[in-house]
Parts: C-alpha cells; sequence; structure tokens
C-alpha cells in the first residue's frame, strides 16, 4: 500500500516539475550521489538523488538507495536495504537547505530461526517500513559538494504492534551542475 502511495506521489511531482517550464528560471534536472552513515537505510546507504522540481526556493525531488551488510555467520547471506524517499527541500540561503523527506524502506534480511526447539538455522525476513525525515542539507546550486544530516525514523506494523526505529543519519557526496537559463516568462 505504501509504495501504491509513493508511485503515485512520485508521478505526480515528476509531471508537475516538467509543466514547470514556463517559469522564469529553467533549471535543468540536478543529480546528486552520496553516501549516507545512519540514517534510512540503516548502517549505511549509497544514494542517488535527482531534484525534479525547482520553482524560487523550493525543490522536489527522490532519492534512491541502497546499503547491504553481511553478518559474517556462514549460512546467513547479505542483508539488502533500499530506501525509496520524495523529499522536499527550502533553500533559506543559497547553498543552505532544510530537507523534508517522506518514504519507503525495503529490507530484506536474515534472522535466526528458534519457532521449534530443532530450529538451528536462519530465515530471510523481507518487509517494507514507512520512513521520514527532516534535516539539514548543504548543496551548491552550481553543483559540488553535498553535506546532509538528519533525523530519520522508520516506522512499521509488527502484528498488533507498531515500531518506531529512531535514526539519524550523516552525508557526504557530489552534486552534479545542472544547465541553467534566465528565460522570461510565457504565459
Amino acid at each position: 500500500m505504501i509504495s501504491r502511495i509513493l508511485c503515485v506521489v512520485l508521478i505526480t511531482i515528476s509531471s508537475y516539475g516538467w509543466a514547470q517550464k514556463s517559469s522564469t528560471q529553467i533549471v535543468d534536472l540536478k543529480h546528486a550521489a552520496y553516501l549516507e552513515l545512519g540514517g534510512t537505510a540503516g548502517i549505511w546507504s549509497l544514494n542517488y538523488d535527482l531534484m525534479a522540481l525547482n520553482i524560487s526556493n523550493f525543490k522536489v525531488g527522490a532519492r534512491l538507495g541502497l546499503g547491504m551488510l553481511g553478518e559474517n555467520y556462514s549460512e546467513t547471506s547479505v542483508d539488502v536495504h533500499v530506501p525509496l524517499t520524495v523529499n522536499f527541500m527550502y533553500a533559506f540561503k543559497e547553498k543552505h537547505h532544510i530537507e523534508l523527506a517522506v518514504g519507503a524502506h525495503f529490507r530484506s534480511y536474515e534472522i535466526r530461526s528458534v519457532q521449534f526447539a530443532e530450529d538451528t538455522g536462519f530465515k530471510r525476513k523481507s518487509e517494507v517500513l514507512g520512513n521520514y525525515s527532516i534535516g539539514y542539507r548543504f548543496q551548491s546550486p552550481d553543483g559540488g559538494f553535498v553535506f546532509r544530516v538528519a533525523y530519520s525514523p522508520s516506522f512499521y506494523q509488527d502484528g498488533i504492534y507498531f515500531r518506531y526505529l529512531h535514526w539519524a543519519g550523516l552525508s557526504v557526496g557530489y552534486a552534479f551542475k545542472g544547465k541553467k537559463s534566465n528565460k522570461p516568462k510565457t504565459e
């Protein structure tokens, strides 16, 4: 259900972004790649950002990440974490942003199976968690160094219990320079 809602939001934002070509400032899609320690995907993740909409100081985009972690047990395979979020940023100065994000986090991991006394192995568990984040982002409109710090908890339903996992993240990376041109607004 969360993934369907997220897909609808991403499609709506993307189509709205393409419709904004008549705004005063036309900005090509901005791309950024960064390593996040902690954060939405847990221990670490490599992430790719795409800013699809830029109106004045307000920006909207999407993020896709990949984190992998092995626990070094001979019977287990690698745990996989894939965060997918929609980002909302407000630039209060040219390079300084407040960033809000909402999304989903797919994770597939192995846990020790102890349902019966004779169980000694591991079983794979896959689930989708909801998440949001609020934080600070340093990113120049001309590209270059990216720095992020955010509070980014995850939440999910575990049987009858609602679980809330507190996380914070620190990111460093690089934003690729987009083409920028100022054109008069057309009606």
